[in-house]
């Protein structure tokens, strides 16, 4: 193959040279004809034929020689010139999906990501319209707006509220709408406070399944280029490889420090907080908390309709104490609260509104009646866990001998149901 290659470029650089001999010979031949037939001779015979030699030969020179000369430059410089563009093209391109995927590593959140995609689509469509619309982690199918180039207003953005409702998320593959007029054209992008617009639409897919739409839209006379929309896809797929990479770990982390059954914190980080508010020196309250004959009613009513009872108690826990507040699942259906900056007292009427809370959650999910009591210390008797905790257990215990349903401050018995 390489040497009947060069055979040939051999040939096409003989082939000029060829043409200009042939063409000097003709010119030669011609000449001499023409000045046979003159009728007069001598030097002016000669100085003609000479002349029309030299014509002869320049002429051909040009249309034999010259003229497909430069044709043929002509065409290798376009050829240069196209070769030149796409390596120009293929090393932007590779040179943003490097400095893309070198950001995205460092990021630790999804709202970092979220950012970052806002930036990269400024970089990859200055001035228009674009945004990321995605569903939460929790299975529903309603979008939400997570970024926003800055000449995407909330009055521009793009209607679509769920999955289902989007075209490219249906189709599984990009959707560009170069018109909002065509039988096949995205219903969106018609009668907008901006106009119809034209769109490039980029499902964004974890682990199989879409989650989301990428896309950028403008004027419906502004067409895409097509190395913009290589960028997009791309901006596309290693945003969702990293989102679905810091959700995998969200969830393992939720998971490790978090009862599966109420979502309530394990004991592992029960005893984190507590350790962390001793050592800050920060005044806590520690209460737990038992289900009444709870065993009646996964006897009776079956262990589902338990399990939705301690999710609903953890719930009405959860509902009424701060943010800030831990709550823990101990054990079976025994739970533990810390309260920071909070004394026993305090945390007592608390506890009473989570009595209460609870009481409310089983009557509107119609499960069976049930209570709770508690026992509360706080860490004047003790900055450790197990010393706080015991005190607090001492009162869960009269608490039940006292008849259950109610809140006891360590040893002595109270029942803050008439003035709470």
């Amino acid at each position: 193959m390489t040497g009947t290659t060069q055979h040939a470029g051999s040939k096409r650089q003989r082939h000029p040279l060829t043409l200009l001999a042939t063409t000097a010979v003709v010119a030669v031949i011609a000449g001499e004809a023409i000045a046979v037939r003159l009728p007069f001779g001598g030097p002016l015979e000669s100085i003609l034929s000479s002349g029309l030699v030299a014509l002869a030969t320049a002429a051909g020179a040009w249309y034999f020689v010259v003229r497909p000369l430069r044709a043929e430059q002509r065409r290798d410089l376009a050829a240069r010139d196209e070769r030149i563009a796409r390596l120009d093209t293929t090393l932007a391109r590779r040179t943003f999906d490097v400095r893309l995927a070198r950001a995205l590593e460092a990021t630790t959140c999804e709202s970092d990501v979220t950012s970052l995609v806002t930036a990269a689509l400024e970089e990859i469509a200055p001035g228009q319209a674009g945004e990321m619309l995605l569903v939460g982690s929790d299975g529903s199918d309603a979008l939400r707006r997570s970024s926003a180039t800055a000449a995407c207003g909330p009055a521009n953005g793009c209607p679509v509220a769920t999955l289902g409702g989007c075209r490219a998320v249906q189709r599984g593959r990009t959707a560009i709408f170069e018109t909002a007029s065509g039988i096949d054209a995205c219903t969106h992008l018609r009668e907008r406070p901006d106009g119809d617009r034209a769109a490039v639409c980029v499902p964004v897919t974890i682990a199989g399944r879409n989650v989301g739409v990428l896309h950028t839209h403008t004027e419906v006379e502004v067409p895409f280029d097509a190395g913009t929309i290589v960028r997009i896809e791309e901006l596309a797929a290693q945003s969702a490889a990293r989102i679905s990479l810091l959700r995998a770990v969200d969830h393992a982390t939720q998971q490790a420090v978090t009862d599966p059954l109420t979502g309530a914190a394990n004991r592992r980080t029960l005893d984190a907080r507590v350790r962390a508010l001793a050592a800050d020196g920060v005044p806590f309250a520690i209460a737990i908390a038992d289900l009444d004959h709870f065993k009646r009613i996964n006897d009776e009513y079956g262990h589902d309709a338990g399990d939705r009872t301690l999710r609903t108690f953890a719930e009405a826990m959860r509902r009424t104490l701060r943010p800030d507040d831990l709550v823990a699942r101990f054990g079976g259906d025994e739970f533990v609260m810390v309260i920071a900056n909070c004394d026993a007292r305090q945390a007592a009427n608390a506890l009473e509104r989570v009595r209460r809370e609870f009481a409310r959650g089983l009557d509107l999910a119609q499960l069976p009646t049930a209570s709770a009591s508690f026992g509360v210390s706080d860490s004047s008797v003790g900055r450790t866990m197990s010393s706080v905790l015991g005190v607090a257990d001492s009162a869960l215990l009269e608490a039940k001998r006292e008849g259950r349903d109610r809140v006891q401050v360590a040893a002595t018995p109270i029942d803050l149901r008439a003035d709470a």
